[in-house]
């Protein structure tokens, strides 16, 4: 059923799904427009009568605008009147739908509308990845048809259509492989260190027009000094704390597939490592928001599970296992977990790192009983750029990616028998032929816990499945049971976890958080850079002198 979560009683509890006609990841989907889209509204509503033309969109999720859309719009005059009887205004040219006429498939929109002088027109659309398939055939007497093209409506990208900007500008690239991973790394980490313009006088409040890219809007005020977001000058403060800190980790990753050195692999672990403990309040045992001045401020649950990038860190700060699993209790039964929303998609697989995979396992059923259903209100959230879905997806197969740049998934609980997926062949494979992983877990419906795991025959222990071990095909079997089973129960996933064993690392470490020296000058401005005094080998002791001269001596780092 394509309409499933079309239907919400509020843009924030609507899946924000469209209809649309057009291949997985298609440059332009093609939809049937009922109303004109902004930020917080979609182009096509079931409950609307009328059809206003056929729009390509590339809005990818409700919350977010919309980019150069391109308009077909059918329509027919009076003989007589000529040109002077195209319709170009919206409403004007909206045509009611025919009764039980709109027929709704992937690769096939099709529906009557009444032309509004007694004849129809059918309209019949299809879609390739790059190209929209539209027909149209008129049935009347006494008129003209005509279509209408409209390709000059410029973005828009806030939450009324009525403010909206112009796209402005081309791009050309003819680089080679080498300098396309060089500019991009130069991009990502002007992104981690250089803060946006007027950076401490912005609040960066929702969607917030004439600021500047805030790819880490609050950078300058005090996370890079301290660790944290200032909640008294920024919006969303805990949430971009905790963000900038998996970014971090993200960009840590990035550096080391690039090779590139220690001093800035160690520098954004450490930071993606000491941002979240710097907003959890010893106090109270939860993260919570930040003043410029340290005081505390804002909601004490809403933060508290977001470290993912530090799993085993927060689970020592809560006090080890059982009393971790014990405020994940808290937070479910409490009624604070909010699937709706993405921050909370993560927090049922966290007992299972937690040697509570039982719990992971009925939490995850719960949720997806009572978020997911094939009806119009099947989402009880927007499908922000596909997160709901995916998260139903990736739980039906009985795993998740909780870090999703660490290359591994935690064990959850498959909803079904059997799920065979094709994997497409890499673009470097020259057969050219795809890749089967199949999932087994017989009697899943009905038997929610796991008793044995195996990947292409050897026994997996631990919940953590890794990317590595799917990404080429093969066979995963889960053995399920309808009982509570030891598998996954009593131990802490951390010796297994290549995270946990960075984590440790660094902790032992304790490197400053100071800025290193970058490869492009130019994109580190005085406040951020320190300059860098490095022997041969970065395990040997290294200095780092502050904006005001002071230097450190730093522990020997072992490999």
């Amino acid at each position: 059923m394509l309409l499933i979560g079309n239907a919400g009683f509020a843009p924030g509890l609507s899946g924000g799904m469209i209809p649309s006609t057009a291949p997985p990841f298609a440059m332009t989907r093609w939809i049937a427009q009922t109303r004109q889209n902004y930020v917080s509204m979609t182009p096509y509503n079931w409950t609307d009568n009328a059809v206003h033309g056929f729009q390509g969109t590339r809005q990818p999720a409700i919350w977010m605008g919309e980019s150069g859309p391109v308009f077909v719009v059918p329509g027919v005059a009076l003989t007589e009147e000529g040109f002077h009887g195209v319709e170009a205004d919206f409403e004007s040219r909206g045509m009611t739908k025919k009764n039980g006429s709109e027929s709704i498939s992937p690769a096939l929109y099709s529906i009557s509308l009444d032309d509004g002088l007694g004849g129809e027109i059918l309209a019949q659309q299809s879609a390739t990845s790059r190209v929209g398939h539209l027909r149209f055939t008129f049935t009347g007497n006494g008129t003209t048809p005509y279509i209408l093209l409209e390709s000059s409506r410029p973005s828009v990208i806030t939450s009324t259509p009525t403010n909206i900007t112009y796209p402005n500008g081309t791009i050309s690239i003819l680089l080679s492989h080498g300098k396309v991973h060089e500019i991009s790394w130069e991009a990502v980490w002007k992104d981690a260190t250089v803060p946006p313009i007027n950076d401490l006088t912005t609040v960066y409040s929702d969607r917030q027009e004439n600021v500047d890219y805030e790819a880490r809007g609050g950078l300058n005020s005090t996370y890079a000094q301290n660790g944290w977001v200032a909640d008294d000058i920024h919006s969303e403060s805990g949430s971009r704390t905790l963000d900038y800190a998996y970014d971090d980790y993200a960009v840590y990753k990035v550096a080391l597939a690039l090779g590139k050195p220690a001093n800035i692999t160690d520098f954004l672990l450490e930071r993606s490592l000491r941002a979240p403990t710097t907003i959890y309040n010893n106090d109270t045992g939860f993260v919570e928001a930040r003043d410029a001045n340290g005081s505390w401020a804002g909601d004490k649950w809403i933060y508290s599970f977001d470290a993912i990038q530090d799993i085993p860190g927060l689970i020592e700060r809560r006090g080890g296992n059982q009393s971790f699993v014990a405020s994940l209790d808290a937070h479910f039964d409490g009624g604070h977990n909010y699937h709706p929303n993405e921050p909370s998609h993560h927090i049922p697989y966290l007992y299972a790192l937690a040697g509570a995979a039982y719990k992971t396992q009925e939490r995850v059923r719960e949720i997806a009983q009572s978020n997911y259903n094939n009806t119009l209100f099947g989402l009880s959230g927007n499908d922000d750029c596909g997160q709901m879905s995916s998260w139903y997806i990736f739980s039906a197969m009985g795993f998740y990616p909780v870090t999703p740049v660490s290359g591994e998934y935690v064990v959850g609980s498959p909803f079904f028998d059997k799920i065979t997926i094709s994997l497409p062949p890499k673009p470097q494979d020259h057969t050219k032929e795809s890749k089967i992983l199949t999932i087994s877990a017989l009697g899943a419906p009905s038997k929610p816990y796991i008793k044995s795991l195996t990947i292409n025959g050897k026994a997996v222990d631990s919940p953590i499945i890794r990317h590595e071990d799917i990404v080429n095909g093969g066979t995963i079997e889960f053995e399920m049971s309808d009982v509570v089973e030891a598998w996954g129960n009593g131990v802490l996933v951390k010796k297994d976890s290549e995270l946990a064993m960075h984590a440790l690392r660094l902790r032992e470490a304790r490197l400053p958080l100071k800025v290193p020296e970058v490869p492009v000058e130019d994109f580190c401005p005085p406040v951020l850079c320190h300059k860098i005094s490095i022997s041969p080998r970065i395990k040997n002791k290294f200095r780092v002198l502050s904006p005001r001269g002071s230097s450190y001596n730093l522990p020997t780092i072992q490999d």
